[in-house]
């Protein structure tokens, strides 16, 4: 992979000048689309075996096991 390929920009904050905000660029927003794609074809078909109601249940015991083992990092974090 290319170290240079304009997926980010760097550009002053406008409320603070000392402040710089990160963005993605349009080839940056295309490829997370393009990966995002990727992941939910992926998932789809490693799933395929489940039916809805399963999916949904599974989807929930993975929230509840992440909830217990990853802290709320709490309100404006």
């Amino acid at each position: 992979m290319s170290p240079d390929r304009r997926l980010v920009e760097r550009r002053p904050d406008p409320a603070d000048r000392r402040r710089r905000i990160i963005a993605l660029t349009a080839p940056g927003r295309a490829l997370v689309e393009a990966l995002a794609a990727a992941a939910a074809t992926e998932q789809d078909r490693f799933l395929r075996a489940l039916a809805g109601p399963e999916r949904a249940q599974l989807n929930r015991l993975l929230q509840r096991l992440y909830a217990a083992h990853v802290p709320d990092p709490g309100p404006g974090a």
